[in-house]
């Protein structure tokens, strides 16, 4: 699997991804809590309208940009929320460890990721058991949506795309 640098992220444009079309359906789903936290925020873009909102990022530019719209910091950490959003970044990084310390900082969780039930790895694609997982680190209400085509048309989102929502 390809990782992504840092230097990577930086060059990603302000507008990049900003009307994705899976980005309504995820602020539909954020608005329903009072607190939001997104590990990977990037510029802010799933969080556009939403209230009491905070996140990181490892692009400087895009945190700076975040800053005096809510608790924005450079790194890889989570905090307190009601519910905690990790859009497209899990497939990049080893996750255990980092669910886990989310189950203790927020009730909700919401992931949109590359998932399938029998942990088929497509090549440069980490493809995880997000129902299997999230079970075995002690989440409850697990829900599984497919992601339509109409929201994210471009392989491997075709195949694998899923939104995830669980309770810690």
């Amino acid at each position: 699997m390809a990782v992504k640098t840092q230097e990577y992220w930086e060059n990603r444009q302000e507008e990049y991804g900003s009307d994705h079309p899976h980005r309504e359906v995820v602020r539909n789903v954020l608005s329903r809590y009072d607190s939001v936290f997104e590990f990977g925020c990037g510029y802010g873009h799933n969080l556009k309208g939403l209230k009491n909102i905070s996140g990181c990022d490892i692009n400087p530019l895009a945190i700076k940009s975040l800053q005096k719209k809510g608790n924005f910091k450079v790194g890889s950490f989570l905090d307190y929320a009601d519910v905690i959003l990790f859009d497209g970044v899990l497939l990049y990084i080893e996750v255990e460890k980092l669910l886990n310390e989310a189950k203790n900082l927020a009730e909700h969780i919401l992931i949109v990721d590359l998932h399938s039930d029998s942990e088929e790895i497509e090549e440069g694609y980490l493809v995880r058991d997000y129902r299997k997982l999230l079970k075995k680190l002690g989440f409850k209400n697990i829900k599984l949506k497919k992601i339509p085509k109409k929201d994210w048309n471009v392989f491997p989102w075709t195949k694998y795309g899923y939104y995830i929502q669980a309770d810690a």
